[in-house]
């Protein structure tokens, strides 16, 4: 008689299981492999319209939600132990904070705009890395996609337009690209480091000279479209990451870092006035978003006035900006938003997450980079975009702009994935790794 789980097997033991009982692993499998096409698909596409950016970030995110309730115990987050576990009480205290707050559709409203992106790209990033080569998709996504942006900023630039939506640099003077806003010179920001790891991550029957040609010539047109976008917290993040990975990966790391802190320098004294000292402290979010957010702070030091709450919070207090239209919804710091909007609590959770993951990764990365290891050298530029990242955040967006979030959060979590990967059996490749 047919049995409907299919035709019975029977093993060494003479225990008789039906044919179908490994479905488990092998759905897991394609389900973690839907959210990786979902991630790559994201990091390639999503600059180039609302709705790219939504189908990857969902795809990636349910992939991998699914993945875990299947074959949790196969996973790299498992493998982070308690570590893990930081990334979800950070989140499940933001959720609080939703309610907690004094404007909970508000607060609600970023919350929920993030679930696919700042919480659930973490995710899909932490498991995209199973083998030490797997480090190198990301890469080639994010240059296919950082150099369409840049040929688009250098078309806006000749024409007037871009190619994509039309729209003609704002002001007249500042590149979007295909993003329609200055906040381009973000993005490109966090694509660049690992941009630069394309060098590693080409084949290495490529002669070096050859592969170090093509990097450059294809690091070219974001670069001009960073310059064009003048993002100077995009700016403030590229040469944190540049210096992070610089002291990475040297042994002298002073050297480089003292490099371009002198560069840095000379633009604060004698660059375009909208990067020098001057130009700074005249800037409205010193002489009037960051006072308003302590004063928030003040009101409410302990557990914050709830998230994105900054503009209902300073209105309830009578601050009316003088400089800054009244409907500005956050400071332009996500240390001070997280400081008036979650209160210590808020701000300590998130410096212990971010401290605890980067020691956690740098403790890995830096004597296998240093080594020579070629993959390891683009894992080290992962996490150097995301020290950038936290460099532009002093001045940058919301810290609930979800494309930014989830775009920063997914190259945490491709770092840290990288890490716990690389305990596996079968992780390395022989005589893939070193670079000569």
């Amino acid at each position: 008689m047919n049995c409907s789980w299919g035709s019975m097997d029977t093993d060494a033991s003479g225990t008789v299981e039906p044919r179908f009982s490994g479905w488990k692993p092998r759905l897991s499998r394609e389900l973690a492999r839907v959210s990786r096409i979902g991630l790559l698909f994201y990091l390639a596409l999503f600059p180039f319209g609302m709705s790219l950016r939504e189908i990857g970030g969902w795809t990636a995110t349910i992939g991998v939600l699914l993945f875990y309730m299947l074959d949790f115990r196969s996973s790299n987050a498992r493998m982070l132990g308690r570590l893990f576990w930081i990334f979800p009480a950070f989140w499940a205290f933001l959720a609080f904070k939703s309610v907690d707050s004094i404007s909970p559709g508000s607060s609600w409203y970023v919350l929920r705009s993030n679930l696919h992106m700042g919480f659930g790209l973490f995710f899909a990033g932490l498991e995209f890395v199973r083998t030490e080569r797997d480090i190198r998709l990301p890469v080639y996504a994010m240059v296919v996609c950082g150099f369409m942006q840049g040929l688009d900023g250098v078309w806006q630039a000749i024409s007037g337009k871009d190619l994509i939506h039309g729209t003609a640099p704002m002001g007249g003077k500042r590149l979007t690209g295909s993003f329609s806003t200055y906040r381009v010179g973000n993005l490109i920001s966090l694509y660049l480091p690992p941009m630069a790891g394309l060098f590693w991550a080409l084949p290495k029957r490529i002669a070096a000279s050859r592969r170090l040609l093509l990097t450059v010539a294809l690091l070219l047109p974001p670069l001009f479209l960073l310059i064009g976008a003048r993002t100077r917290s995009a700016v403030v993040g590229t040469a944190v990451a540049l210096m992070v990975s610089w002291a990475i990966m040297k042994r002298s790391w002073w050297k480089g870092i003292l490099l371009v802190a002198v560069v840095c320098a000379g633009v604060m004294f004698l660059g375009p006035h909208r990067f020098t000292v001057e130009g700074v402290l005249q800037d409205d979010r010193i002489r009037e978003l960051w006072p308003f957010a302590l004063r928030v702070f003040a009101h409410w030091p302990f557990l914050g006035s709830g998230i994105n709450t900054y503009n209902a919070a300073f209105r309830s207090l009578g601050l009316r900006p003088m400089f800054e239209h009244i409907d500005i919804p956050h400071p332009h710091n996500i240390y001070l938003q997280l400081l008036c909007e979650t209160g210590v609590i808020g701000l300590v959770l998130f410096a212990v997450l971010v401290f605890l993951f980067l020691r956690h990764a740098l403790r890995r990365i830096v004597p296998q980079a240093r080594a020579g290891l070629r993959w390891w050298r683009v894992a080290a530029l992962f996490v150097a975009s995301y020290v950038g990242y936290l460099g532009t955040a002093v001045s940058g967006h919301s810290f609930f702009r979800n494309w930014w979030l989830g775009t920063a959060t997914l190259l945490l979590g491709l770092t840290l994935g990288y890490c716990a990967a690389s305990s596996r059996p079968h992780f390395a490749s022989p005589g893939e790794s070193a670079e000569r």
